[in-house]
């Protein structure tokens, strides 16, 4: 049995361990006569769909390995996905990985036909020596950082920006030390005070953690990442949908900011260990690491995929009306290029 993963081995390996041989796809595969199985890190982009439903039909194992925390806002509006489908609602595998045993709890119920797994976010792994450069004398009060994609409508967007500047004219107020870690250039320019020396988008994201004694971020990876550094971090709050990744402190309008900085900067122990809890859940989980033959044991005995369902599904996906520029532009690459 081989696994066929649907990403190229640098993105792979951050996440699996212990990979002799790689069956990547420089283009995806058609299914195979044996009993392989399919691996993707990218659940939500059509191709990846289209090959996973060909899989399961035809009997194969398909796993979705969730490659951060899982947002609800994210799963249901990012541009990725059409009306017509979700993140994981349903989901397009026989087994699903997460790094939250919460976000399990809501994939099963959502997916009650899958097998839904935790294990270890790579981001909640910290080593000593990481702790330790965590407890140097720090340069900035207060880190503000945004997920990749933190907005998908202008509302949002606006939303973030009044939350961002706001924190910010609070901390200027207050004679506080600040920087930015924002990649989004769209976002950067509305934002008044930040600029190219204190937008730190060099280096790894726990290389400007080190600097700062506190973090706020909309939700995002980065806040499992700061909670494992043991570091106060508060999440903006600025949608209707659930919010699946918490800090140890929200806020939830201008109006909170004041209180929300000045206790991150206290760091009281009740709260800190509140925070510590909602880490664990990122700790206590069903596998530490994962390695090849354990995707391969966890699809031995997997229930099939809704028949009707995914003949359904995968009409929809094949059909003429449902156009795919970038999967048109990957097969006559691949044709070209063979």
């Amino acid at each position: 049995m081989n696994i066929h993963f649907l990403q190229s081995r640098t993105v792979v390996s951050k996440y699996i361990r212990n990979i002799d041989e790689f069956w990547g796809c420089s283009f995806y595969p058609s299914v195979p006569d044996d009993d392989n199985i399919l691996v993707t890190f990218s659940p939500y982009e059509k191709e990846s769909m289209r090959y996973a439903l060909k899989w399961m039909i035809n009997g194969r194992g398909v796993i979705s390995i969730q490659d951060g925390v899982y947002d609800f806002c994210s799963g249901f509006t990012h541009p990725f996905f059409s009306n017509s489908y979700k993140l994981y609602y349903p989901a397009v595998s026989n087994v699903v990985i997460a790094g939250n045993t919460s976000d399990c709890k809501i994939i099963k119920a959502l997916n009650p036909f899958a097998d839904v797994y935790s294990y270890r976010l790579p981001s909640s792994v910290v080593s000593g020596d990481a702790l330790m450069k965590s407890n140097n004398a720090k340069l900035y009060d207060v880190l503000i950082t945004t997920a990749n994609t933190s907005y998908f409508s202008d509302y949002e967007m606006n939303s973030v920006v009044e939350l961002i500047n706001e924190t910010v004219k609070y901390l200027e107020f207050s004679g506080l030390s600040f920087c930015f870690r924002i990649f989004d250039g769209i976002l950067a320019n509305r934002i008044s005070a930040l600029t190219t020396a204190n937008n730190k988008t060099e280096g790894s994201f726990s290389d400007v953690l080190t600097l700062c004694r506190s973090v706020v971020s909309t939700p995002s990876t980065v806040v499992v990442e700061t909670m494992a550094h043991d570091v106060p971090v508060a999440v903006y709050i600025y949608r209707d949908f659930p919010v699946s990744v918490q800090g140890g402190w929200i806020i939830r309008d201008t109006n909170s900011i004041s209180g929300v900085i000045q206790g991150m900067l206290s760091k009281p122990n009740a709260r800190m260990d509140i925070q510590r809890a909602i880490l664990q859940g990122y700790i206590d989980v069903d596998y530490e690491f994962l390695t090849p033959d354990l995707l391969k044991s966890l699809v031995m005995d997997t229930p099939k995929f809704s028949d009707v369902a995914a003949e359904f599904s995968l009409e929809m996906l094949n059909s003429r009306w449902n156009l795919n520029f970038k999967y048109i532009a990957k097969r006559v690459y691949y044709r070209l290029f063979k």
